[in-house]
C-alpha cells in the first residue's frame, strides 16, 4: 500500500510495514531475514521510481548495547528495473550493501541545531519508538541510495548532432576566419 504525502511525494514509513520490537532481542542478538512480498515490492518500486523491483531482501542482526540502544547491523540484497538514460530500454540492476545503525530511544536522540549538518562518518542514529523501530523505513531508505540515478545499457551510445548549427556555418567564427585566410 503506497501513501503519497501532501506535497505528492511518497511517505517512506508507510511503504514497507517492517517494524521490530526490541524488547524481544536476545542478548546474542536475533538475526531476522525479511523479504518483500509481490504488493511490498509493487510500493517500493513507485516510492523508487523505477519500472519494477523484482527482489528486496534483508538480513539483519539486532543486538543490545548500553542502556536502553540497540545496534542494529544487516545487508540488504535489491533487484530493479530502470529506464536507461539513452535508450530508455529496461535496464537490470543488482545491488547488495552493508549496513550499520544505532537506534536509540525518540527522547535520547540528540538534538541537531538549525542549520547543522551532521557528520558523514558518525555511526547513523534511528529513533525506537514504544520499543518499536521501524525497519522497513530504514531499509527503504538505504535501497535509495543504492539506485544507479544514470542506469545505461552498456552497448547504449549517445550521439547528437545539433542540425541547426551544422546547417548555419556561417554564424559559425572560426568558417568566417577559414573564408578570410582563403582570400589573402
Amino acid at each position: 500500500m503506497t501513501q503519497t504525502s501532501e506535497s505528492g511525494g511518497h511517505d517512506l514509513a508507510r511503504v514497507l510495514d517492517w517494524t521490530h520490537d526490541v524488547r524481544l532481542a536476545s542478548a546474542q542478538g536475533t538475526e531476522i531475514v525479511r523479504e518483500a512480498t509481490p504488493p511490498e515490492l509493487t510500493a517500493v518500486a513507485a516510492a523508487l521510481a523505477v519500472l519494477s523491483c523484482d527482489s528486496l531482501k534483508v538480513r539483519y542482526t539486532l543486538r543490545p548495547a548500553a542502556k536502553s540502544r540497540y545496534g542494529l547491523t544487516g545487508v540488504i540484497d535489491l533487484v530493479v528495473t530502470q529506464a536507461c538514460v539513452v535508450t530508455l530500454e529496461p535496464v537490470e540492476a543488482r545491488s547488495s550493501e552493508a549496513f550499520s545503525v544505532e537506534l536509540w530511544p525518540r527522547e535520547e536522540m540528540p538534538a541537531i541545531g538549525e542549520g547543522v549538518v551532521g557528520d558523514l562518518e558518525d555511526e547513523e542514529l534511528e529513533p525506537i519508538d514504544n520499543s518499536v523501530v521501524d525497519i522497513g523505513r530504514i531499509v527503504l531508505e538505504y535501497a535509495a541510495c543504492m539506485i544507479d540515478p544514470y542506469p545505461r545499457k552498456a552497448e547504449a551510445a549517445f550521439s547528437w548532432v545539433d542540425a541547426a548549427a551544422e546547417a548555419s556555418d556561417s554564424g559559425n567564427p572560426f568558417a568566417k576566419l577559414k573564408a578570410l585566410r582563403g582570400k589573402s
